[in-house]
């Protein structure tokens, strides 16, 4: 009887370290799982992140290309301003000049 006991503990031991290693196979199973749904759900944030910069600068750079334009046309406007206000003071401007060197004799 008592070489059954000593089976039995032995079953038993075996029984425990079975579940033992059950369990921790069940749980780094789940960790792994639980692991690789999070990186998952980290790249899909980091997609977002990127896609939400991505289009931010798409943008800022549709805006700043548009106030180019705008400068650049507003610059265009001012030079034909300049040019047309000249256009009509030049005969002034040169009689303005040729008293100014005294060659308006």
């Amino acid at each position: 009887m008592s070489i059954d006991i000593f089976k039995w503990t032995e079953d038993m031991e075996k029984i425990y370290e079975d579940l033992i290693e059950k369990g921790k196979k069940e749980n780094l199973d789940e960790i792994q799982k639980v692991r690789t749904e999070q990186e998952n759900l980290l790249e899909r944030k980091i997609e977002s992140y990127r896609d939400t910069v991505d289009f931010t600068l798409k943008s800022l750079i549709k805006s700043l290309e548009s106030e180019d334009q705008t400068i650049l046309v507003e610059i265009d406007n001012l030079i034909k301003k300049i040019e047309k206000k000249y256009r009509e003071n030049k005969d002034n401007l040169i009689k303005l000049l040729i008293k100014n060197l005294r060659f308006d004799f």
